[in-house]
């Protein structure tokens, strides 16, 4: 008899498990995160999906956090709604402003395609591990694999921008990191036919 309640007990931890596995799924369905450059380790490797049905489940989810110790900071977002989910990839950063320090924060990759695949962020560090620059491509397998290519450069402040297809020269520009991912959206170059 008293195995009973212990069998019960584990089988309640097993379908617990299984049930909160798809809760940690979070643009566009296969998209998933790739390695960062040590020292930091690979947070999430999961999708950034739509919630559709679970209209509880919509908002926002912090899923890697990398930060230097010298003021630069890597930051990336899943944002869910009920039809559209999308990676918003941020440098956040503290500049002192009287008596506190003020929060600023700014996008410079995500997901931009629907159901697009996403890799990153693949972040470069110099002298003493200071963050140098940070990288993120999304692509769109279903269009002949355009793709956008984003990389930041810390000591600028400036974000290159490069669309590609495969049978067309690359499209490149260069604009301030956007405040947030619908102005980085406004300002991506169109991707070559």
């Amino acid at each position: 008899m008293p195995r009973k309640p212990m069998v019960a007990a584990k089988l309640a931890a097993a379908v617990s498990l299984l049930m909160t596995a798809p809760l940690c799924a979070c643009a566009d369905a296969p998209s998933t995160l790739g390695p960062a450059q040590p020292p930091q380790q690979q947070v999430a490797a999961l999708p950034c999906h739509n919630v559709q049905a679970a209209v509880w489940e919509q908002g926002t989810e912090l899923r890697q956090y990398f930060s230097d110790h010298h003021g630069h900071n890597v930051e990336v977002w899943c944002y869910r709604g009920v039809f559209r989910a999308h990676w918003d990839v941020r440098v956040v950063w503290d500049e002192p402003q009287g008596q506190r320090p003020v929060h600023h924060s700014a996008t410079i990759g995500g997901c931009f395609f629907e159901d697009g695949q996403s890799v990153g962020p693949f972040i470069e560090q110099g002298v003493d591990h200071e963050f140098t620059r940070v990288e993120w491509t999304n692509q769109d397998p279903a269009h002949e694999h355009k793709r956008y290519k984003f990389s930041y450069d810390f000591g600028s402040g400036m974000l290159t921008i490069t669309a590609a297809a495969p049978s067309a020269p690359p499209v490149t520009k260069i604009v301030a990191a956007q405040a947030t991912w619908d102005d980085l959206k406004k300002a991506l170059p169109i991707p070559p036919d």
